[in-house]
């Protein structure tokens, strides 16, 4: 008699890094694996992924006065929580299995449960880096949490105190302190937004809807706007772009993703010589060749 396992042959549902890692581990342990997905392996929401090895992960989901927030999600257009109504007599029994969980002392009881896999997570993703030849990707230096606002910063106090009754060490920094650590980081639209992103965020919709479906709707004019923010640098553009690129394939087909991204390229091209018209030092702003770049500029 042996205790060990016979080979099986699984079945893992979602190439994300979540079926990837656990099929990659089903095969270390000698099982045949088939990974199922429509799409190639990290297309879906692993493309987009910060790509955080979370060992301080420790809060649940479900969290006290989560119930306060869900008319403010369904609200907001952009915001994480989608209810398909017709959908709702079938889901009703998880929601309330999910704001039962949403009680202190479950919150307590889950958050120890999830403090003790994610001390783990270290050590168990070494060796599939290792076998990937990843390795010199992973970088233990700890990570950021940032606020728009004071507002949402107290919002998030109760996960904070959650973590640290957790064992999770953690700063709460300033600032200045934060720009000093991450420079890419700063605040460069605070001068003008301010701190209610609201109005901007629906004027975004208005420009995106007038430039991909031809309503109309934006009436401003984008180039002036936005070099009278000194802060904004070249380095910022190609930031956006990759960012705007992982977003579109996310939330599009591949053909439609591809059309937002060609339109944000051109749009980012067209604000780049905006701003070297309006610099005293253009050629940093452009690849264009010497003659066809401003020699003058509009102060």
């Amino acid at each position: 008699m042996t205790d060990t396992p016979q080979p099986r042959h699984f079945a893992v549902v979602g190439a994300g890094i979540v079926g990837v890692c656990c099929a990659q581990q089903l095969q270390r342990d000698g099982h045949r694996v088939t990974l199922v997905d429509y799409r190639r392996p990290g297309e879906g929401t692993s493309r987009g992924n910060a790509a955080v090895i979370a060992g301080g992960a420790c809060e649940p989901i479900a969290m006290p006065g989560i119930v306060r927030r869900v008319p403010g999600m369904l609200a907001d257009p952009l915001g994480p929580l989608v209810i398909r109504w017709s959908y709702l007599p079938r889901l009703a029994p998880w929601l309330l299995r999910f704001i039962a969980a949403s009680r202190p002392d479950r919150v307590e009881h889950i958050s120890k449960a999830l403090r003790e896999l994610s001390l783990r997570c270290v050590s168990a993703f070494k060796p599939l880096a290792e076998s990937a030849r990843i390795t010199d990707m992973i970088r233990d230096t700890g990570w950021l949490s940032v606020y728009k606002t004071e507002a949402s910063f107290k919002l998030a106090s109760d996960e904070l105190a959650l973590q640290r009754r957790r064992g999770v060490k953690l700063d709460v920094l300033t600032r200045d302190q934060v720009r000093q650590m991450e420079p890419s980081l700063a605040p460069i639209f605070e001068r003008v937004i301010g701190p209610e992103w609201g109005p901007h965020l629906k004027l975004m919709c208005d420009f995106w809807s007038s430039v991909m479906l031809t309503t109309g709707k934006y009436k401003g004019r984008p180039i002036p706007t936005h070099v009278k923010i000194a802060e904004i640098a070249p380095g910022h553009f190609a930031e956006w772009l990759a960012l705007f690129e992982a977003t579109a394939h996310e939330l599009f087909s591949p053909a439609l993703a591809a059309s937002f991204f060609e339109k944000a390229k051109r749009i980012a091209e067209s604000l780049k010589l905006g701003f070297a018209f309006h610099s005293p030092t253009p050629e940093i702003w452009t690849e264009l060749p010497p003659r066809a770049i401003p020699l003058t500029t509009v102060r």
